[in-house]
């Protein structure tokens, strides 16, 4: 009974811990849940934020048309092909390519699994990035395998001969062997307003001191997942009955539909971080895989214990609270270091706090702005075009006939009792500064009209909005480069090491087939994106023309060499087009292993016309290229 007793004591002492560092982070992010409360109810075109209310109450979409604009942006930037990636290193060696091969494919092919949905959770991920400034996914393994027995006959020694020679029959094995029904990479974008951590700068997730994460869950789904995730004292948590309203759900929105249901759910608290543990046993690499509480009864430390990167899961329950998970993390690197399984992406970079900058912060004011000078002009409108009169005092008394109806005629003792009250329904100084915000909110966020499918203006030329559009893409990819470096580069990272660690051999094989044997997780890969859209449209016309002038200058050339040149261009030309490119991959690589003989090569050709004969204005100076495109030329 003491043991029990002290268990229970130390248990208290870490989840109290967990919970109070949890409880510090929540109140100090109060205004930015509130900011980005604010911002979603833009997105929804809610006018709750507001600095003039009378009369009418119209929300002007101008924000949200930006954040759909980008949006499209995301998604055809990312998602026009189902490769989403090609992974290089600087080697050029056979193994180099072939390792750089096995991660593309094993990362391309787990992102088109379609229990993943990645399309909607990357989409998701780039609205939460826009809108607060950074978004956090956290990172697991689906594995589900089938146990199976598999016969197999083998020749063995069965006894010996009279003359002690030994006899060879065939003898029936069966061997235990696991097939995945479940195998894959599997993530989630966690709401910002669930996120809690220090405020210690730090350029990637893996480097903060510790991340609480908040959830709801029941306790049918903390049993369900009981053996997946090592939880304890689950059966404290049956002793309350009461439906409770969560934090999470008050904080979502949820709470309405909460307090219908039957069941009580709980507030979850994950934490990843070092914490203080004893050590019971290690792997090879020194890392701990078996840990226990690094408490005294009295909330001072151990003297045996050590800081060990762990996992820590408090439930909360009414301002009760009960430790539910205390293990070593499992995520550990092919080298042999742990690390969370979280990643983090930023919008934009910012000088002194690592949460980053963001679209939304910027556009909220303006947004503000524009909904009240807009409706601001309308109840003045609607002033001026209702009648109001003025009444002398004595007018009013006693006479019913005061009132507008068609052909109704008011009876008065003089002209003069009676006057109609004008209101100047100039709303002019108001719509300049409509405009004014709006054009403030395209420039800070680089989206303009055009862009959104908006007409030009009249005394607007071709080339200035096709230089805005230009210069619009310019930001659009400085936001994807950020997004790449601080999100995407670690998820795919993580990818390959989840994989390493817990892919089953057969669904590594299926995806990579013999080439399953160069899979290395721990090489520098350079990653970029499939889709070339990113490019604007004169810029691969332009290249398109390079790379015809190239083939015009070597197709004649009579050495077998030049072949693979010519299937490089050729394929990369697939590419811009916009094709897919394994469609052609078979016909390029013939066309590489074809011998160039003298018969077969072509002779020497005129170069290319095309580039000779650019259009020119009249003074004979060539288009640029932004001009071309703009013309419809390219």
């Amino acid at each position: 009974m003491a043991s029990k007793k002290r268990i229970k004591e130390t248990d208290s002492v870490l989840a109290q811990n967990v919970y109070d560092q949890y409880d510090i982070a929540r109140r100090e992010q109060q205004s930015n849940d509130a900011e980005f409360d604010g911002i979603m109810d833009m997105i929804e075109c809610k006018r709750s934020e507001k600095d003039y209310e009378w009369m009418s109450d119209v929300f002007i979409p101008e924000y949200p048309s930006i954040h759909l604009t980008e949006a499209s942006q995301w998604a055809n930037q990312y998602f026009q092909s189902r490769d989403f990636v090609e992974v290089y290193l600087s080697s050029t060696s056979d193994i180099a390519e072939a390792k750089a091969k096995a991660s593309k494919d094993y990362i391309n092919t787990m992102l088109n699994v379609k229990e993943l949905y990645h399309y909607g959770k990357y989409m998701r991920a780039r609205s939460i990035n826009s809108i607060r400034g950074q978004v956090v996914a956290v990172c697991s393994w689906k594995q589900r395998l089938l146990n199976d027995t598999v016969r197999s006959e083998a020749i063995e020694q069965t006894g010996l001969d009279m003359n002690g020679q030994p006899i060879y029959g065939r003898v029936t094995k069966e061997n235990n062997v696991t097939h995945p029904i479940e195998d894959r990479f599997e993530y989630e974008v966690v709401d910002p307003r669930n996120l809690f951590t220090d405020n210690k700068y730090a350029y990637s997730i893996q480097e903060k001191e510790w991340i609480t994460i908040r959830s709801e869950m029941t306790y049918d789904e903390l049993y369900a997942r009981r053996e997946e995730n090592g939880y304890i004292n689950l059966d404290k948590l049956k002793e309350w009955e009461r439906v409770y309203v969560t934090e999470t759900a008050k904080v979502t929105g949820t709470e309405e539909q909460e307090s219908k249901l039957t069941h009580p759910h709980f507030d979850i608290l994950e934490r990843f971080g070092k914490t203080w543990a004893t050590v019971t046993s290690r792997d090879e690499y020194e890392n701990p895989v078996l840990i226990q509480n690094g408490y005294k009864d009295d909330g001072s430390v151990k003297d045996s214990a050590e800081l060990v990167e762990a996992i820590v899961t408090v439930a909360c329950y009414n301002g009760q609270k009960v430790l539910i998970r205390f293990q070593a993390t499992p995520f550990i690197t092919s080298k042999g270091v742990p690390y969370r399984p979280l990643i983090r992406g930023l919008c934009y970079i910012h000088p002194t706090k690592d949460a980053g900058m963001s679209d939304g912060k910027y556009g909220r004011e303006l947004q503000v702005l524009i909904n009240d000078m807009v409706n601001m002009g309308i109840d003045r409108s609607k002033l001026s075009m209702l009648p109001t009169l003025k009444v002398r005092r004595l007018a009013w008394e006693d006479n019913d006939s005061i009132y507008f109806e068609p052909e109704h005629a008011m009876i008065v003792e003089n002209k003069d009792d009676i006057e109609e009250f004008r209101i100047d329904g100039n709303i002019e100084p108001a719509m300049s500064v409509v405009s004014l915000a709006i054009s403030k909110m395209q420039q800070v966020q680089a989206v303009y009209p055009t862009t959104m499918g908006n007409m030009p203006g009249k005394v607007e030329t071709a080339t200035a909005i096709s230089g805005a559009e230009n210069r619009g893409n310019l930001r659009a990819n400085y936001k994807s480069l950020t997004f790449e470096h601080t999100f995407l580069a670690e998820f795919y990272w993580m990818m390959l090491q989840m994989g390493y660690q817990f892919m089953h051999p057969e669904t590594a094989m299926q995806i990579m087939g013999e080439n399953a044997q160069n899979f290395d997780p721990d090489q520098n890969y350079s990653y970029t994106p499939v889709t070339s859209n990113i490019e604007v449209e004169y810029s691969k016309a332009k290249k398109l023309q390079a790379f015809d002038g190239m083939l015009s200058r070597i197709v004649g050339i009579q050495n077998p060499a030049v072949v693979p040149i010519i299937a490089a261009i050729i394929s990369r030309q697939f590419e811009l087009l916009g094709d897919e490119y394994q469609k052609y991959s078979k016909l390029v690589d013939a066309l590489a292993k074809t011998p160039n003989t003298p018969e077969s090569g072509a002779p020497p050709q005129q170069e290319n016309g095309r580039e000779a004969m650019q259009p020119s204005n009249q003074e004979g100076i060539p288009m640029s290229g932004m001009e071309e495109s703009t013309r419809g030329l390219v």
